[in-house]
C-alpha cells in the first residue's frame, strides 16, 4: 500500500511557491510534496489521483495521453478523478 504521501505535480510554475506556503501553512509538509512536472513524468502509483484542468492544458488532442498517464498512475484498485470543463461543438470566433 502506498503511504500516506501525496504528489502534487504541476507545470505552472507560479503555482508551486504559493501552494507549497499553503501546504507549509497547514502542516502538510510531511504528507504532501508539490513536484514541477510534466503530467506524463509523474513517478509512481498511488491509491488515490485527482487531476484539475490538466487536459484544457494538454488540450483535446492529447486526451488519450491524459487518461493513460493518469490511469498508470493509480495502483490497482485506485480511484481517480479528471476535472475539466470541455464542449462538444466547435468554438465560436471571438
Amino acid at each position: 500500500m502506498t503511504p500516506w504521501w501525496k504528489q502534487a505535480p504541476t507545470r505552472g510554475s507560479e503555482q508551486v511557491e504559493p501552494l507549497r506556503r499553503e501546504i507549509d501553512r497547514r502542516g502538510l509538509t510531511e504528507k504532501i510534496k508539490v513536484v514541477e512536472a510534466d503530467f506524463r513524468e509523474v513517478q509512481g502509483q498511488f491509491d488515490k489521483v485527482v487531476s484539475v484542468g490538466v487536459l484544457e492544458h494538454a488540450g483535446r488532442d492529447q486526451l488519450a495521453d491524459v487518461v493513460k498517464a493518469h490511469a498508470d498512475s493509480l495502483n490497482p484498485g485506485g480511484l481517480g478523478m479528471l476535472h475539466f470543463i470541455g464542449h462538444i461543438e466547435p468554438r465560436l470566433p471571438l
